[in-house]
């Protein structure tokens, strides 16, 4: 008998994600209107309908300004970040089973041998894994790294 599954609703998900940005933004604009309806009428009863629009302007204008000053210091900053970055990394996982890089590259070399890609220093299948190199076997064998569990019976 094949299994009966109920129809995912996502109108209702849908509907109640718009009611929430909505309201949101309903309360981030509502406090300024009503500032600008209640002062409104008060200037304009003491003839001073002029200086609340030129206070309004220099409002809007300086706000304008230090957004755009805000938004070009962020967005530079971001692409001074992200520079040099690759689409697509290839992230390797550090483990026991890692091959060492071969001898005279480090992470700090900037040669055409520090480019290339992570795939050229794995062995390919069928191939076994190279020895770790002389420094590896130090570092394993160092009084400060954990002891290496020895199953003798």
């Amino acid at each position: 008998m094949p299994e009966l599954r109920l129809p995912v609703r996502r109108g209702r998900r849908r509907v109640v994600l718009w009611l929430v940005v909505g309201l949101g933004l309903l309360i981030f604009f509502i406090s300024p209107l009503v500032g600008l309806l209640a002062e409104w009428p008060w200037f304009s009863a003491l003839g001073y309908q002029r200086v609340f629009a030129t206070r309004l302007v220099a409002s809007l204008t300086l706000g304008v300004l230090a957004g755009g000053v805000a938004f070009a210091f962020l967005y530079a900053n971001l692409r001074f970040a992200q520079r040099g970055i690759v689409p697509n990394p290839v992230v390797m996982p550090a483990s026991a089973q890692t091959p060492a890089a071969p001898e005279g590259e480090t992470e700090l070399s900037h040669g055409a041998e520090a480019s290339r890609p992570a795939t050229e220093l794995l062995p390919s299948r069928g191939q076994s894994t190279p020895a770790p190199s002389p420094a590896c076997a130090a570092a394993r064998d160092s009084p400060h790294s954990p002891p290496a569990a020895h199953t003798s019976r």
